[in-house]
């Protein structure tokens, strides 16, 4: 006699509803230990958050190659400068000039609330990412050299930049008095496409021009700086005009020194009694060859000026050509 299998039940029971308890205690212990799936938020990705939808906001559509409007009007741009060292050639008759550029614009489109943003009131961008003038040297070598920096946008839209730059201008030089002479040379730095540039006063001096924070020259030391708007046709500058003096310690040594020498020779062959021709001839010769070797120093120091002769360089000659000429 066959018998007949038996088909088992499901599992049924008391024991259902534990399976089950056991199968989602242990999914909830694994979605907790998942990072970030946490029940509060971090509020660092909310700030984070808040700066995209800003960021979105504001420059959604924007087009760095044109100029901001203010007021119905292109915007006004504020300019100040910063000097930390300075250097003349005398020889090219160039002023070198390191500075950092303080520049303010507003844009009246690049506002917002701050509650509206988690509370931000000021963003830092990119300068390639927003419009900035071109700022440039009318007066110099090549329009100077300006670095990449960052820009500052404040919630009621105003623009700050402060980019480092070099500046190379041509000086018209004045070596009447040298070595105790003052230079003054003129920099004017603006744009092509601005007419209207006004002058920032927001340095440490209050000023549009501030060298406070001048490191020093071995050689020149800033003594008077001015600063003005020129307008002109189509454009606009702000004129800056620095005068500095030589420090001349170093060259009252070597100058004066050896023209002390060529007084005392000169006078050396004046005195001598008129039988010592020989000695006279001698000294005067030794005198030729100092004087020569003066105006030779001078020559690889000073430039090769059409007017201004320094007066060290012509009078160097005279102890020679008086007493030379009395024997």
């Amino acid at each position: 006699m066959t018998t007949t299998p038996k088909i088992k039940a499901p599992v049924s029971g008391p024991g259902l509803p534990l399976l089950l308890q056991m199968l989602m205690g242990m999914l909830l212990m694994g979605l907790t230990s998942v990072p970030g799936a946490t029940a509060t938020a971090d509020p660092k990705n909310a700030n984070v958050k808040g700066l995209d939808r800003l960021h979105a906001g504001l420059f959604t559509n924007y087009d760095s190659d044109v100029q901001p409007v203010f007021q119905g009007t292109p915007t006004n741009v504020s300019l100040g400068m910063v000097v930390t060292y300075i250097d003349i050639d005398e020889l090219n008759g160039k002023l070198t000039t390191h500075c950092w550029l303080n520049l303010r614009w507003r844009d009246e489109e690049r506002v917002w609330q701050p509650s509206q943003y988690d509370n931000i009131t000021q963003i830092t961008l990119k300068s390639s990412e927003v419009w900035t003038p071109q700022i440039t040297l009318f007066n110099g070598d090549e329009g100077g050299l300006m670095a990449e920096t960052q820009v500052t946008l404040s919630h009621d839209g105003h623009f700050r930049w402060m980019p480092p730059a070099v500046y190379t201008a041509y000086c018209e030089l004045n070596m009447l008095n040298w070595p105790h002479d003052k230079q003054s040379c003129k920099l004017k730095i603006g744009s092509w496409g601005l007419k209207v540039v006004l002058p920032e006063n927001g340095t440490a001096r209050g000023e549009s021009l501030d060298h406070d924070d001048l490191v020093q020259s071995p050689e020149w030391e800033i003594v008077d700086s001015r600063a003005h708007f020129v307008s002109q046709d189509y454009y606009g500058y702000m004129e800056y005009t620095l005068t500095a003096q030589r420090r001349s310690s170093m060259y009252t040594a070597v100058i004066y020194t050896p023209a002390s020498c060529i007084v005392i020779l000169a006078l050396s062959a004046f005195w001598l009694p008129p039988h010592m021709g020989g000695e006279k001839i001698m000294i005067n010769g030794l005198l030729i060859i100092v004087i020569a070797a003066f105006l030779m120093y001078f020559a690889q120091l000073l430039p090769v000026l059409s007017n201004n002769t320094p007066l060290v360089g012509e009078c160097s000659p005279l102890p020679f050509h008086q007493f030379s000429s009395e024997n």
